[in-house]
């Protein structure tokens, strides 16, 4: 059995485009039908289908009469469905060929192309009247293209289709199609009138970043034509501003714009100059008012964003005024907080509660108003604390909406932050914003299960918390008039904190088990009790602020207890030999000292010395008296060497059972460190306290052996007591 190779690695593998090309009188219909015929034609076979389009042009105006007939006979599924889908597809893919053809007329064929086309298509053997009309046909593909927006209605399904080939066009030939545009002004104006589909005003984002791969020329940026688009854009919004599809189509449009120049602020340097053109914050918050539209809240969002990012640019930072763009939107913020939304409808809640949805107007507002109060320069234009109070005022009202709730506490972080005094005094003292958490988060209030009761809860720890209450005098001084009640207040939160920073069964789910060494041992994790000082060590998120700090905390801690072990093994083991031979040392030289001081004492010398003197005359006398004399000496130094012994013995025990002690309290202080730590090192401590326990049990076993070293000489003096003795006994007898 022999592999094909060729059929696994492309070897010898012959496209069906090919073998659709080997056909005689190949038509666009012919290919499409053809199956799975889609992914070849934009990738491996573009090229092939490219030429083939190109050197019949026919066959290129029926893709554009496929995308620009409005069909309405649904019987034919290619006709309406799978032809304009896959011409979208393949004009989408931005095949370079198809799409420069459709602005200059195609060139010398080269010789691939004429091997692919047959003996009648090529292009250099056709009359020059054939190639006259393919060039009319060249000519008025564009145009043809394009008019599918004098339709007075669109289909939004049509409308994505076009949107796909436009922008396909706009990034390889963005220059050319702004000249072509620049040409006809009609076209632009049919835009306009298509723009209640999302598809169509997605063109004029298109057309304003001009994100094209061609050739950059100075002379042909189009900028006064972009800018001319942005001026229209912005009026068209002011007659449309009865049409909430428009207003937000078109505010996707320019927010995307933003958005492109925010992603690269350095290098887009001719689009945000074009940006710097567009009207003021004014004019949008005027439409946001009239409209109620959360997009055009949105746009304000982003294009602050913008302002701040030119601000802060290294090379050339541009000067812009802050408050004389955003002071008339602050003047008038709180009234529209409390604006009424006639776009949004109550509903009944299926306990019987009637509900009228916030929606994300107001948030996208205090989401600026977020942002505005975060810069200096606009805080201190803030004259009263009712902008804030509304905000207050809508959490109360809408206490279900956990969106409003995050946003708020976004808010009065922003204020304590901002470490503006104005803006503190403004927010604790006009709203009485304490005496509100109190009111509202006291113990009879949540009983009563409002939504709200959660956020504030968080905020009163924020605001209670070290770094915040410590830092700032005015929530000192505010704190200090209600002190009395504030205390009873975070008395009765300490409960319901226990409860809610307390993990489910006592385990936290973002900490990180450490890996078991030992893989024929698995530990078992159990939870530890609730009351103990492991579970509230470990368990509690208010000391866990970060997992990662928590695992290299263990890690520190497991290093230095296997240290100290290490320390202390090695301690002992220097020690108990060290005490060893200098008790043994001490033993000898004390040993020699005595003998010499007991043997200059006794008589011994001096009846030596009388015996020497007199072993000439008397010799067998004077060894006898010798051997009398030495008797009583000998009893005497081996009584005295018994005693020292003995006492040496005892010094011996008792320094043992004093280090035996300091042993176990240094096992006893292991031993309590290693029961606070986790279970994970309870199996290494325990290793470590067998070896431990094997060094102490190495001086007990030298123990004896120093005994019996001792014993030794005592032995020897009982043989030489009894020898002498003998010797005593046998002069008697004779």
């Amino acid at each position: 059995m022999f592999l094909n190779f060729g059929r696994f690695f492309g070897f010898g593998f012959q496209s069906k485009m090919d073998t659709l090309l080997k056909q005689d009188n190949l038509t666009l219909e012919t290919i499409l039908n053809e199956e799975d015929i889609l992914a070849e034609l934009k990738n491996s076979s573009s090229g092939k289908f490219a030429d083939f389009i190109v050197s019949h042009p026919f066959e290129y105006k029926k893709m554009i009469h496929y995308i620009t007939n409005d069909a309405t006979d649904l019987s034919d599924k290619n006709t309406c469905i799978k032809y304009p889908f896959m011409i979208s597809e393949i004009l989408g893919s931005e095949n370079e060929k198809l799409i420069n053809f459709l602005f200059e007329k195609q060139g010398d064929t080269s010789q691939e192309e004429t091997q692919i086309s047959s003996q009648d298509q090529t292009t250099e053997n056709q009359p020059q009247d054939i190639q006259n009309d393919n060039e009319q046909l060249r000519q008025m593909l564009l145009p043809d293209l394009l008019s599918l927006l004098e339709n007075d209605s669109l289909l939004i399904t049509s409308g994505g289709y076009f949107a796909k080939i436009i922008s396909a066009i706009i990034h390889k030939r963005g220059f050319d199609f702004w000249a072509y545009l620049k040409q006809y002004p009609r076209i632009i104006s049919n835009l306009f009138k298509h723009s209640s589909i999302r598809h169509i005003t997605e063109i004029f984002e298109k057309l304003i970043i001009l994100d094209t791969c061609q050739e950059e020329h100075e002379e042909r940026f189009f900028i006064e034509e972009r800018q001319n688009l942005i001026v229209r854009l912005l009026k068209y919004l002011n007659v449309q501003s009865h049409s909430n599809v428009i207003i937000t189509n078109i505010c996707e449009s320019l927010i995307e714009v933003y958005k492109r120049v925010l992603m690269s602020l350095d290098g887009m340097t001719v689009l945000r100059e074009i940006l710097l053109t567009v009207e003021k914050p004014q004019f949008f918050m005027n439409l946001a008012i009239q409209t109620q539209n959360s997009t055009v809240y949105n746009l304000l969002n982003v294009q602050y964003d913008f302002y701040n990012k030119m601000s802060q640019l290294e090379n050339k930072p541009y000067e812009i005024d802050f408050a004389a763009f955003y002071r008339p939107i602050l003047d008038i913020s709180a009234g529209t907080l409390t604006q009424q939304d006639l776009f949004r409808v109550s509903f009944e809640t299926t306990y019987g509660a009637i509900i009228k949805p916030l929606g994300d107007s107001k948030l996208q507002l205090i989401q600026l108003i977020i942002q505005l109060i975060s810069r200096q320069e606009l805080a201190i234009i803030i004259e009263k604390g009712e902008i804030f109070q509304q905000v207050i005022n809508l959490v109360v009202t809408y206490s279900t909406n956990n969106q409003l709730h995050i946003i708020f506490q976004k808010m009065v972080e922003a204020i304590v932050d901002s470490k503006n005094a104005h803006l503190h005094e403004l927010f604790f003292e006009d709203t009485n914003f304490l005496k509100f958490l109190i009111t509202n988060n006291g113990t009879e209030e949540r009983t009563k299960k409002y939504g709200y009761k959660g956020i504030l809860t968080k905020i009163t720890n924020y605001i209670n918390s070290p770094n915040v209450f410590q830092q700032y005098q005015i929530i000192q001084s505010a704190i200090a008039s209600i002190q009395n009640e504030w205390l009873k207040y975070i008395e009765e939160l300490k409960q319901i904190n226990e409860i809610e920073q307390t993990w489910l069964l006592g385990i936290n789910p973002r900490f990180r088990e450490q890996v078991n060494v030992d893989s024929y041992s698995p530990p078992l994790q159990w939870p530890e009790p609730l009351g103990s000082e492991q579970y509230k060590n470990t368990n509690n998120p208010s000391t866990q602020t970060n997992e990662n700090e928590k695992e290299c905390e263990d890690n520190n801690t497991n290093n230095n207890q296997t240290e100290e072990i290490q320390q202390n093994e090695q301690a002992a083991l220097q020690i108990v030999p060290r005490k060893e031979e200098e008790n043994i040392e001490q033993e000898e030289e004390s040993q020699q000292q005595k003998i010499q001081e007991q043997t200059e004492e006794t008589p011994v010398q001096v009846q030596d010395v009388q015996i020497e003197q007199e072993e000439e005359s008397q010799p067998q006398q004077n060894q006898e008296q010798e051997k009398e004399a030495s008797l009583p000496a000998q009893d005497f130094q081996i009584e005295q060497e018994n005693k020292q012994i003995s006492e040496q013995t005892i010094e011996i025990e008792q320094d043992s059972q004093a280090s035996q002690e300091q042993e176990k309290q240094q096992e006893q202080a292991i031993v309590q460190e290693v029961q606070q730590n986790e279970q994970p090192n309870q199996e290494k401590i325990e290793q470590n306290l067998e070896e431990q326990k094997l060094i102490q049990e190495q001086p007990k076993m030298e123990e004896p052996q120093i005994e019996q070293q001792e014993l030794l000489p005592e032995t020897e003096n009982h043989e030489n007591k009894e020898q002498l003795e003998v010797k005593q006994e046998s002069p008697h007898e004779a």
